[in-house]
């Protein structure tokens, strides 16, 4: 990853290698570069679902159900 070095690239690294990792939440303040790390994280994945929970288009997968298998299903779409 380029420019800025920041302290959570190693956890998001050590995160990938985990062999019983979960999904990927990561909160914080406006403006200090969410959206940018987990941009540039995502290039070591073939695969990757971005979503901003504060946009509608976004959320209402997570309001209109619990199930993760329906949640996937409609991303695919």
């Amino acid at each position: 990853m380029k420019g800025l070095k920041r302290n959570i690239e190693q956890h998001l690294l050590n995160w990938k290698l985990s062999e019983n990792r979960k999904p990927l939440m990561l909160r914080g303040a406006r403006q200090v570069g969410k959206t940018t790390i987990v941009k540039q994280f995502s290039r070591h994945f073939d695969h990757y679902i971005g979503l901003n929970l504060e946009r509608e288009k976004d959320a209402h997968f997570f309001r209109d159900t619990d199930d993760v298998k329906s949640n996937l299903r409609c991303t695919n779409n």
